[in-house]
């Protein structure tokens, strides 16, 4: 005959040290976790990014050579990203507008939305504003890849720059994490990268400077070069003279940036 052993209930102390536990644990794995999946988002960037460079050098191919600008100025102003919808797959509803907050024409492709880009102390709470390519994740160098103001004739250019002018390809900085304006109002531009001096004067003309954006772990940006590789850079790696998009004063080494590889080279005028 089995005996009747009588089964005594937990304690409320028993199960307050058990509760604990686990809290503990859970308090101990979360940091571990939520680095994995900021490490995660990382490695999705740099996959978006080297597919929107070879998208890029895709384009080159099919038009003699030649980079699309950072922006069209005339009709629509349509973004760089556009200029890219037949060789990655789409990128917006209607390739004839501009994509902004304001105007609207969401990003359909979420190859050109950074997994990290809310991180960002450059994105606003509200309006979504990573969906469009204005105020989005990722920018084109902009002083070399232009539009930019030509220091000779003061005139804005829109020509495109085509792939002989640039020396050094590995070494040239083409598209990455952007910063957009630090005051974080309407005139957020992430579609524009600027590097870390005055490369056309772009520096200390408007209040829109668009830094790099270390969003990623290790205070990091994700950038795609003019070869189509990609590397995670802090700030100081890419020759910016702070550590912090917010500080970035618009001096320090532009050789990642004037397509030379040359830390002398402080202007870029296409032919």
């Amino acid at each position: 005959m089995p005996s009747n052993t009588s089964r005594r209930p937990f304690t409320l102390i028993e199960l307050l040290v058990v509760i604990a536990i686990i809290a503990i644990l859970a308090a101990s794995l979360l940091p571990a976790l939520m680095r994995a999946k900021a490490a995660a988002e990382m490695r999705l960037c740099s996959g978006n990014l080297k597919q929107i460079g070879t998208a890029t050098l895709m384009y080159t191919d099919d038009y003699d050579g030649a980079y699309p600008t950072a922006r069209w100025k005339t009709g629509a102003q349509t973004r760089w990203g556009i200029a890219l919808n037949d060789h990655i797959g789409g990128v917006v509803d209607d390739t004839s507008q501009q994509s902004t907050a304001g105007t609207g024409n969401e990003i359909r492709n979420k190859v050109f939305i950074c997994p990290s880009v809310q991180r960002s102390s450059n994105q606003l709470s509200d309006g979504n504003r990573e969906r469009y390519l204005r105020s989005g994740s990722y920018g084109l160098n902009w002083a070399t890849f232009g539009p930019f103001t030509d220091i000779t004739s003061g005139s804005e250019h829109t020509y495109p720059v085509r792939e002989s002018r640039i020396v050094a390809h590995d070494r040239t900085i083409m598209i990455a994490d952007a910063f957009g304006d630090a005051t974080k109002t309407e005139d957020v531009h992430a579609y524009t990268l600027d590097g870390p001096i005055q490369l056309q004067g772009r520096w200390g003309t408007n209040s829109s400077q668009c830094p790099a954006d270390i969003r990623h772990v290790g205070r990091k940006f994700t950038a795609v070069f003019a070869d189509g590789h990609a590397e995670d850079l802090t700030l100081r790696e890419a020759g910016y003279d702070a550590s912090f998009p917010e500080d970035v004063a618009g001096t320090g080494d532009p050789s990642m940036w004037n397509g030379k590889g040359d830390s002398n080279v402080v202007t870029f005028l296409t032919p």
